[in-house]
């Protein structure tokens, strides 16, 4: 629980716009046990918030660490997903085309994390395709409806270039008449205003 409670609070810190601590944190979570095991969870976050904070080489460098054996299926679609991050900062469009060829073909195992690398390689049609399959399915309905609502329209919470990049494709995403159709199908996209205490 603690681990996870380091986790949380790095979350929190990026969120506040305090990202070096955030990473700060967040290093002392990966160097933990995870379940008695060697870390792998906070390792992929921690390669996660790098990305965010445009450290290509550093996100690469905290994935190198990880042994396959030691991943789940949904955790390789996360370490995939984190290694495309870092090849699309960094151009290397073989990489990319890679990582995307596995998370196409392994989707099943994190069908979020495929759509959100989808909207962050600004191939939105797909992405349309799979939130409006996700929209459809009765067991993935209620996740994709909380993902489209609007938490934070006043842009409170502190972000990176990347995750303004991410934020702009993902709205794009979000007026493409055919997403729309489908959330209007199942339900409707709400704002929820956050502020600061």
């Amino acid at each position: 629980a603690y681990v996870w409670s380091l986790d949380t609070r790095a979350d929190a810190l990026f969120a506040l716009g305090r990202w070096e601590e955030a990473v700060s944190v967040l290093r002392a979570a990966a160097a933990l046990d995870e379940d008695g095991q060697p870390n792998v969870s906070q390792v992929i976050n921690l390669a996660f918030m790098y990305a965010r904070l445009d450290q290509p080489v550093e996100t690469r460098n905290q994935l190198a660490a990880l042994r396959p054996e030691t991943v789940s299926a949904y955790g390789h679609m996360q370490w995939v997903h984190a290694q495309l991050l870092a090849a699309t900062a960094l151009g290397d469009s073989v990489e990319i085309t890679r990582c995307l060829e596995f998370m196409r073909a392994h989707q099943s195992d994190a069908r979020v994390a495929y759509q959100a690398a989808l909207v962050q390689t600004g191939r939105l049609e797909e992405a349309a395709t799979v939130l409006i399959s996700r929209l459809a399915a009765p067991e993935e309905r209620a996740d994709a409806l909380l993902s489209v609502q609007r938490y934070d329209p006043a842009g409170v919470t502190a972000a990176t270039p990347r995750s303004k990049d991410f934020r702009q494709q993902w709205t794009r995403l979000l007026q493409r008449e055919d997403v729309l159709k489908a959330i209007r199908e199942v339900g409707q996209i709400g704002s929820y205003p956050l502020r600061r205490p």
